[in-house]
């Protein structure tokens, strides 16, 4: 389990990072962060698997952040100096809650109980798109599933014209003119997608090579789709572009 751990407290937070470390093989990594905007900038750009929150830390701020569907989608435990200060703003997604100074047989407990709901969470998911996952991986039908925030839609390969990075979410986009926010990152949908026709062209865009129209080279290099669309083709990735266009 990856974890991101917020305390405005540096002894605090180091304390606890130390008791979490204990805690190997279960928790891989621990990150701290002191703020709510360093937070919310670093679960930008990466997922965790649990998140464990001082709630002294700008009450205000934190908050809104747990508004936030990534919030809502992670197991969290809250820590405070006061038993009682739990608000019931903050019980959407918790799995525990810790008196400062944090002991370490507690904390291990809600430990064991975010383990097991992020168990859950997964088994839950897998069943529901089983069936469509395995026709996918059989190749008995040229299509993906894609994870959105009410659960599945499948489409064609060639319904998507280009799939772009935000954040923990990517958005992808049809032939058609509509676009969906899907939850899981695009290095996720690249994995699936390349071998179909797909290319990442930049770090936060992969596009389908059927519906590029032009490309435009240059110190700033990007390629135009049929949309009209313009998407930047980063230096690196700029031969392998040419080699698939030529190919």
């Amino acid at each position: 389990m990856k974890v991101l751990l917020l305390d405005s407290s540096l002894e605090a937070s180091n304390r606890l990072k130390a008791l979490c470390l204990e805690r190997k093989p279960d928790l891989e990594r621990v990150e701290i962060v002191h703020t709510v905007e360093e937070m919310k900038a670093t679960v930008e750009e990466e997922s965790y698997d649990l998140f464990i929150l001082n709630l002294e830390t700008n009450q205000e701020e934190l908050s809104a952040f747990l508004k936030t569907e990534v919030a809502k989608r992670t197991p969290t435990i809250f820590t405070s100096t006061e038993q009682e200060k739990i608000l019931e703003v903050f019980k959407q997604s918790t799995v525990g809650f810790l008196q400062k100074p944090v002991q370490k047989d507690a904390l291990w407990e809600v430990i064991d109980n975010a383990k097991k709901r992020n168990k859950l969470c997964k088994v839950r998911a897998e069943n529901d798109n089983a069936h469509f996952k395995q026709m996918i991986k059989n190749g008995d039908i040229n299509r993906i599933a894609l994870t959105t925030l009410d659960g599945y839609i499948i489409v064609h390969y060639d319904e998507i014209m280009r799939c772009e990075a935000n954040g923990n979410y990517t958005c992808v986009y049809f032939h058609d003119g509509s676009f969906l926010m899907l939850t899981k990152t695009l290095k996720h949908y690249a994995s699936k997608l390349e071998p179909n026709g797909f290319i990442r062209i930049h770090k936060t865009h992969l596009v389908n090579l059927k519906y590029i129209r032009s490309y435009v080279k240059g110190k700033h290099p990007y390629v135009s789709l049929k949309d009209g669309s313009q998407v930047e083709v980063s230096l690196r990735k700029k031969q392998l572009l040419v080699d698939k266009l030529y190919s």
